[in-house]
């Protein structure tokens, strides 16, 4: 370090699996960052701000104060710490490796690991990961399994009736989850892009009671080996009238 100023590094990470983009990119040597309080409650704090009032996006959790902090930011951090932690314990235990993200992130879960600003993503995002997964584990669980004969692309006639709607957020882009079951209770899923000119348009029809589509649709697989669920991933969808 010269004059305050911290050295160029060049970090090669093999984080192919990591959602925020970090692989291959020029930083600065940084020191943790100082929070007063728990990051991932702060996300919590920025998340129910972003619920409140969808123009507050990304709230600088550095700046947040303790008397910004509600319990249900504490109660929702705690949520989302066991659900991780326990995510990745099973997946250890179950022989399968952690991608680099899914290290730091358990290790940062687990308290032994101090935060660049460069890895605040990380925690912001967690809290839009938990209500992500928690509508997609519901919506497989009240849903049925469809046989693995039908993998691959179908054009299908169907009738479909909303369930649950949700935001998945990734560095690619973000996308609207509109999830919907068929006449079978199969569990069927529309992702329309955020930035989308007609999304208004579409979720004003997934407040309509059902939809009747002709779509190709291809059956999907969620979860792992031993608890996978099935599922329609629908496109090029037009409404059957």
């Amino acid at each position: 370090m010269r004059n305050g100023t911290a050295e160029v590094i060049w970090i090669d990470e093999d984080l192919n699996d990591d959602p925020f983009g970090f692989k291959d990119i020029e930083r600065e040597v940084e020191l943790p960052v100082e929070f007063v309080e728990d990051p991932l409650t702060l996300a919590c704090v920025s998340y129910r701000a972003w619920m409140k009032n969808k123009h507050l996006r990304w709230l600088d959790i550095t700046t947040i104060t303790t008397d910004q902090i509600l319990v249900e930011d504490r109660v929702l951090a705690e949520k989302i710490r066991k659900h991780y932690s326990a995510q990745y314990l099973m997946q250890r235990l179950s022989g399968r490796k952690l991608t680099a993200y899914q290290n730091k992130a358990a290790t940062f879960l687990a308290g032994r690991h101090r935060l660049l600003r460069s890895e605040l993503g990380m925690v912001y995002r967690m809290p839009y990961f938990y209500a992500e997964d928690m509508v997609v584990d519901e919506v497989m669980r009240t849903t049925q399994h469809i046989d693995d004969e039908l993998m691959g692309m179908h054009k299908s006639h169907l009738t479909i009736t909303p369930i649950k709607e949700t935001l998945r957020s990734r560095k690619s882009g973000e996308f609207f989850q509109f999830w919907f079951k068929t006449e079978a209770n199969e569990a069927a899923v529309i992702e329309v892009r955020s930035d989308n000119s007609l999304i208004n348009l579409f979720k004003g029809l997934f407040k309509l009671p059902e939809l009747k589509i002709v779509t190709n649709g291809r059956v999907s697989r969620y979860g792992t080996l031993k608890n996978r669920h099935n599922y329609w991933k629908l496109s090029q969808f037009c409404l059957d009238l």
